[in-house]
């Protein structure tokens, strides 16, 4: 099912959605995908100066800094197609993530890099997460030290997707207060090639390419910080979690269609698989969970848009519900299509994984139904 049929776009939005669907479908081919995926670490998805031509690049910026002021619909019917698309181009690193903290800069900040990145010129990376702390929204064991005219970073930054690609890194750093605190994380932003700035880059399982990186005594000027407003780290996360589970939704749309197909044409007993009761009630379970997803993805959206009091429970149930959907839809589908599923020259098994990696990306179910208790709790005694 499209995003787009439950609820009520623009005609920008509806030319937007038809454009980004009729694009992929005609030139992400799964063959090419698959030689990028398992090709050295070292080859960039293809498609990142075309998605700037066709403006998707500057969508969620202010138009002030040369962007299109698109919101979380635009985000909703981007990401939709890329989770059908198993789309690779780093468009959640660069541009949600590192592109806005860089919003979040100064006007001198925001010239310097916003241009570059909305030309599809310059690639970020958004370095947040450390060993063992992954699920942690907050723990940041990486200090930022003041001195007069320059900051001294130092640290540890764990699975930093696109890293072997950026010019940039967004990191955050402890200025002050307990590893733990949501309070005192300042976010820099600094070249990837700056004297002390370790790589160690790898594949992840999804095809994407990733990196480990240690900061040892890495010098930054003092306008290197971006922001000590821990509201706006949330705000930044908070949008690359839901654009993650838009792109689950889509994912899962795709691999409901490519199952019931599967089913109708594979033979048994002189009959298709899917005229079987069993194999059809759980293609109704997972139709049920995809739509249980769908629905609370367009409730949130509006949510946002709306600025309503409830977007950030709506947020963390979607975030709960999709992890959920997930595994039920991938597991659904890696059965009914047999060990087939899981080879490398099958869709299935790479929309497996990479619904695999969205659980765990921005706090998986556990921390998802916590952050839903906190906010309900909250709501309910405003």
């Amino acid at each position: 099912m499209s995003l787009d049929s439950n609820q009520q776009l623009t005609d920008e939005q509806q030319m937007l959605s038809d454009l980004v669907s009729k694009y992929l479908s005609e030139t992400y081919d799964f063959d090419s995908r698959r030689k990028v995926a398992n090709g050295p670490i070292s080859v960039a998805p293809p498609h990142w100066k075309k998605f700037a031509e066709m403006g998707w690049l500057a969508m969620p910026f202010d138009e002030s800094d040369g962007g299109l002021n698109g919101g979380p619909k635009e985000i909703s019917i981007l990401f939709d197609a890329f989770g059908k698309h198993l789309v690779l181009e780093p468009y959640l690193e660069t541009i949600l993530l590192g592109g806005g903290a860089l919003a979040l800069g100064s006007e001198g900040i925001r010239q310097q890099y916003l241009p570059g990145i909305i030309a599809g010129d310059l690639h970020c990376a958004f370095a947040h997460h450390e060993p063992n702390h992954t699920a942690e929204r907050y723990y940041v064991n990486t200090t930022a030290l003041q001195s007069k005219d320059t900051w001294q970073l130092n640290g540890v930054k764990s699975i930093v997707s696109n890293a072997p690609h950026s010019d940039l890194l967004v990191l955050t750093a402890r200025i002050k207060g307990r590893k733990h605190d949501s309070d005192g994380i300042g976010l820099f932003v600094v070249d990837k090639n700056a004297l002390g700035v370790h790589c160690d880059d790898y594949l992840t399982i999804d095809g994407r390419r990733a990196s480990e990186i240690t900061l040892n005594e890495v010098e930054v000027g003092r306008g290197a910080l971006l922001s000590v407003d821990a509201d706006q780290l949330d705000a930044l996360l908070d949008r690359a979690c839901f654009a993650v589970c838009a792109e689950a939704v889509g994912a899962m749309s795709a691999l409901i269609s490519m199952t019931i197909d599967y089913c109708q044409q594979r033979k048994q007993f002189g009959q298709s698989i899917g005229s079987f009761q069993a194999l059809q009630h759980r293609m109704v379970d997972m139709y049920i969970a995809s739509e249980l997803s769908h629905s609370l993805l367009i409730a949130t959206t509006n949510a946002i848009a709306n600025a309503s009091d409830d977007r950030h429970k709506l947020l963390a149930a979607l975030k709960f519900r999709v992890d959920r959907s997930a595994r039920e839809i991938s597991y659904g589908a890696i059965q009914m299509h047999g060990g087939i599923a899981m080879t490398d020259e099958f869709k299935v098994g790479h929309y497996f994984k990479r619904l695999t990696v969205i659980a765990k990306q921005f706090g998986n179910a556990d921390f998802q139904l916590e952050r839903y208790r906190h906010y309900n709790a909250h709501n309910s005694h405003s």
